[in-house]
């Protein structure tokens, strides 16, 4: 399964890093979040000057489910419903200044843990009187877009009606949750996907919403494949703001790549005009 690092600014109220690790060494005890079954802890984490870098489990409960031998089809343990199969995922925070910094997540495919990693990180803040923020933060949209292209993904919540047309009487029905993905490769269409690049980088630079509704429909997401040295970066893209993360070739990299990935981060001018942006504000 690919891995990926995405990344996001924090800022914390009332607090700053030694909030934050003592925050950390309550979560080893684990969070639930009953509403979405899930459960995560912190595995270990160390502190280098004015970062933190560890490891949390995470993983869903619930379910009664079999695990198996995959070459013989052998039952060899047995989940029950307050179980949960945990996998491993890295973090990486960077503090910028004394209360607000980046945080790199590693996502697993389709996968993150920003969510509930934020839940953890805010109920046991907040118990110590702080606040904290969590959101994603993307540099460069244009210099990304500079970068050789493998593909364009894009997804709509309903099918046009001019593929509906060539289905052969086939009835896909519209039903609320399901997409529709239409992939296009460089290598054959790079008409269209110059369109594309052209137009995104217009709205970017003039700081427009950001949709390509001309192809299909308006309110679709699209899904930008880049070759950036030696891994792949992927810019996710809809109406009103974009989001990209690096993909890291194994876990044995990872420490490197979020090292370059956050230095990259800290002297880009997106960046420094989020992390200089508004605090916390009192509700």
């Amino acid at each position: 399964m690919r891995t990926f690092l995405a990344p996001y600014r924090f800022d914390i109220k009332n607090g700053d890093i030694e909030k934050l690790i003592d925050s950390l060494e309550k979560l080893k005890t684990g969070f639930k979040d009953d509403k979405s079954s899930l459960f995560f802890r912190v595995n270990s984490f160390e502190r280098h000057n004015q970062s933190i870098t560890g490891t949390i489990e995470y993983g869903n409960y619930g379910n009664d489910e079999n695990v198996i031998n995959i070459d013989t089809a052998a039952i060899t343990k047995h989940i029950k419903i307050n179980e949960s199969a945990l996998k491993k995922y890295h973090f990486f925070f960077e503090f910028t200044d004394q209360d607000r910094g980046i945080l790199l997540l590693e996502r697993r495919g389709n996968i993150g843990v920003r969510k509930i990693f934020d839940q953890g990180i805010k109920e046991k803040i907040e118990k110590k009187g702080g606040k904290v923020r969590i959101l994603p933060i993307t540099i460069g949209l244009n210099k990304i877009l500079e970068k050789p292209l493998k593909k364009i993904v894009i997804k709509v919540p309903f099918l046009p009606k001019e593929i509906d047309a060539k289905l052969g009487g086939i009835k896909v029905e519209n039903v609320t949750g399901v997409d529709f993905e239409f992939v296009i490769t460089a290598k054959r269409n790079q008409n269209i996907i110059s369109a594309i690049i052209e137009t995104l980088k217009e709205q970017a630079l003039n700081k427009k919403e950001l949709s390509v509704g001309v192809i299909f429909d308006p309110n679709e997401d699209i899904s930008i494949f880049v070759d950036d040295g030696n891994f792949q970066r992927t810019v996710f893209i809809n109406r009103t703001s974009y989001r990209s993360w690096i993909e890291v070739p194994s876990d044995k990299s990872i420490f490197e790549e979020a090292k370059e990935f956050i230095k990259e981060i800290t002297h880009s001018e997106e960046c420094m005009q989020l992390l200089k942006g508004d605090a916390i504000q009192d509700e």
